[in-house]
């Protein structure tokens, strides 16, 4: 509906101020101008989550992925060896809270976990991860299919979505997300909002936040990441 769109529109006034917010606690932190996401602390804070989805991809495979694999347990394995990513202080998958910390039910892939001794569970999973990553179905459906199917979480959905496509898809913390939409004057509330709607409304979102870091940089190579991290 329009009236719930148009709250979503980026005030350029707002977004300026918020960017010169960004530019000081910048220069406060490392005594540098910001110049670039690809530099200086903007690189430092912010530069794993691209290293993340790189070692993610390559442990996922998934250009390998045959029909003839799905409800082997081969995929299923694949996608949760792209979730615990933990190596050291190097590189840890921090975009999904996937570590046990409260016991390992309290896990967002726990589902994941279990259907490898469930082979029914196991081939359902399997079919809508290899049509995400494989297919050109219907982005909405196999959101919706793998919430069915008991992956409700929201930072493990946004995660999957993200290695599958960053041009288009990010991560989520949706309590760091609702705080700095409420800072851009962006009503829009991600918290226990689980949806393939909600989902677009959040990337629409970013992107607009891209187009307004490129406008107000004049820098080309800002990418959807660089507005992630923004």
């Amino acid at each position: 509906d329009d009236s719930a769109t148009s709250k979503l529109k980026l005030s350029a006034l707002i977004f300026q101020s918020q960017f010169e917010r960004f530019k000081k606690a910048l220069l406060g932190s490392s005594g540098q101008d910001f110049r670039s996401f690809r530099e200086g602390r903007p690189l430092e804070w912010e530069g794993y989550k691209e290293h993340v989805r790189t070692r993610a991809r390559a442990l996922l495979k998934f250009s390998q992925w045959e029909e003839k694999d799905i409800g082997s347990g081969w995929i299923l394995d694949r996608v949760i060896y792209a979730i615990e990513i933990d190596e050291g202080p190097i590189l840890r998958n921090n975009l999904v809270a996937w570590q046990p910390r409260f016991g390992p039910k309290s896990v967002p892939h726990r589902v994941l976990k279990e259907a490898r001794l469930d082979g029914a569970k196991r081939f359902q999973l399997e079919r809508a991860f290899y049509d995400l990553f494989r297919t050109d179905k219907s982005e909405g459906q196999l959101f919706e299919s793998l919430r069915s199917l008991g992956v409700g979480r929201y930072d493990l959905m946004a995660y999957l979505f993200f290695l599958k496509d960053w041009d288009r898809f990010m991560p989520i913390s949706t309590t760091n997300f609702d705080k700095a939409f409420r800072d851009l004057g962006v009503d829009l509330r991600t918290t226990r909002q689980c949806s393939w709607d909600n989902y677009c409304l959040y990337n629409e979102v970013l992107h607009q936040v891209l187009a307004a870091l490129r406008d107000v940089t004049e820098l080309e190579d800002v990418r959807l990441i660089d507005a992630h991290s923004f």
